[in-house]
């Protein structure tokens, strides 16, 4: 199956995993900001670097996160799967098909 016309994520979800990466990274000429999207295993992944703004966590961060887990969680019925390791920071979502619900 063509994956590109088979399988879909809902376009807030990868908007919003973007931004949550702009949001709590640093960004500039010196150190640049990496984004990775690709898909495998039947999941979408968005990817980037970890470079904080600050030490000190964000009071009332994760927001976003929860918000698309619930979203998600709502839609598909299937977890929101968030990995951070080795300087990378990584959440993957389930691709959804086309013509019938999985759930």
């Amino acid at each position: 199956a063509d994956i590109r016309t088979s399988f879909y994520v809902p376009l807030f979800s990868v908007q919003l995993l973007i931004e949550n990466a702009l949001k709590h990274n640093v960004l500039t000429a010196e150190r640049p900001l990496s984004i990775g999207i690709g898909s495998r295993n039947g999941a979408l992944t968005v990817s980037n670097n970890v470079q904080p703004l600050s030490e000190r966590p964000e009071a009332g961060g994760g927001t976003g996160l929860l918000n698309l887990r619930e979203r998600y969680a709502a839609l598909s019925g299937d977890p929101v799967v968030i990995e951070a390791s080795g300087g990378q920071f990584a959440v993957s979502i389930k691709l959804l098909s086309h013509g019938h619900r999985d759930h």
